[in-house]
Parts: C-alpha cells; sequence; structure tokens
C-alpha cells in the first residue's frame, strides 16, 4: 500500500511539472497527528513517519528528481522539540526539512516561548498546549543543513470563537499574520506560507 502511495505522490509531481507547474518540494503528510474528519489526513506516529519516507516517499520521488525537498512533521509548532526532531534525526538526508503550522502557536502571540498549557490550566480541562516560537530557532540549530518552513498559516481559523471566516479590513488578522511571519523568520524559519494564497 505504501508503494502505491508513493506513486501517487511521484505521479502528483510529474503531471503538475507536465502541466508548467514547477513544484520544488513535499510534504510527507499534512497533519499527521490531528483526525478531525474535516478534512483528509493520514495518522502517522513518528515510527510509521520515518518509514513512509525512508522506505517509499523519499527514494520513489528522487528516483525522478535528486533535488526535491521532502519535508516532515508538517503539524503543529507544539510538536518541534518533541515528535519533529526524533523524525527529522531519524531520517537523516532522506528529509531536507521540517514543515510546521502555526494554530497552536495563536499566531505568534507569544512569541519565543516553549509550548505550554496556557494560563497552567490542568491538562483534562485544557490538553493543547501553545506557544513553541522557541522550539523553531532551537530545532534549527539542533539539525545543521535541514531548513525550517512554516507551511500553513491563516486568519480566521479560530473555531467556535467570533475569529472565523474573512473580515476585510481587519487591522487585528493582519497584526497577528505580519506579528507570526516576522517571529518565524527572526527564529530562523526559510519562509512561511499563507494557507489562503497557496494555489
Amino acid at each position: 500500500m505504501l508503494g502505491t502511495w508513493a506513486e501517487q505522490f511521484r505521479r502528483f509531481v510529474s503531471e503538475y511539472r507536465a502541466a508548467g507547474v514547477a513544484v520544488w518540494g513535499v510534504t510527507a503528510q499534512n497533519e499527521p497527528l490531528t483526525q478531525t474528519g474535516l478534512w483528509g489526513s493520514n495518522f502517522l506516529t513518528a515510527k510509521q513517519e520515518i518509514d513512509w519516507v525512508a522506505k517509499f516517499l523519499s527514494p520513489a520521488l528522487r528516483e525522478d528528481d535528486p533535488n526535491i525537498k521532502i519535508m516532515v512533521h508538517d503539524d503543529q509548532v507544539t510538536g518541534l522539540a518533541s515528535r519533529a526532531l526524533q523524525v527529522a534525526k531519524a531520517l537523516g538526508e532522506a528529509a531536507d526539512g521540517v514543515a510546521y503550522l502555526w494554530y497552536n502557536g495563536l499566531e505568534g502571540t507569544f512569541e519565543d516561548g516553549v509550548p505550554e498549557t496556557p494560563l497552567h490550566l490542568p491538562k483534562w480541562l485544557v490538553p493543547n498546549k501553545v506557544n513553541g516560537g522557541a522550539d523553531v530557532r532551537s530545532l534549527w540549530e539542533q539539525l545543521p543543513g535541514t531548513f525550517m518552513l512554516m507551511s500553513e498559516a491563516c486568519s480566521g481559523y479560530s473555531l467556535g470563537t467570533s475569529w472565523v471566516g474573512p473580515r476585510h479590513g481587519e487591522w487585528g488578522y493582519g497584526y497577528s499574520t505580519g506579528h507570526d511571519m516576522l517571529w518565524n523568520l527572526k527564529n530562523r524559519a526559510a519562509g512561511w506560507v499563507c494557507v489562503h494564497l497557496s494555489p
């Protein structure tokens, strides 16, 4: 099954390139730790992602293009120091970068902190950690030659709050987006991708 999935990746890249779309890199899986049912995803443990990339994805893609960039993790910034570091170290040259998302970073509200439970509330009440900005630089320092890419961000994603959807002229959205871009770049991210501007 994983060989077939790797072939689909290869075909995807090949077809896009044939249509004139430059594809310089891919992530191994969007949000491998998230299963909401709201979008397609395949849950992958760290070991499963390591096996997937090392044995199937990297060999398949690099057979056609040895220079294509493969990014791992592609999940919350709060998992960089634990899961992402483990996966990237285990993969070595089979992966080129670590992708991560901004959602639990709260749009850079807590610039350079380590992941923590908000307001020191009990884990049973608030299971998700927030923050993680300090881990962007820390991971970059621990993985020489590996680039960091903030691969998915958007304003208006906070389901269950009044901060959902577009708001033309909303300066809060602009501020949080600009602030997040700057702290990521300051902490050695190679780039920052707004999901709403992606093709």
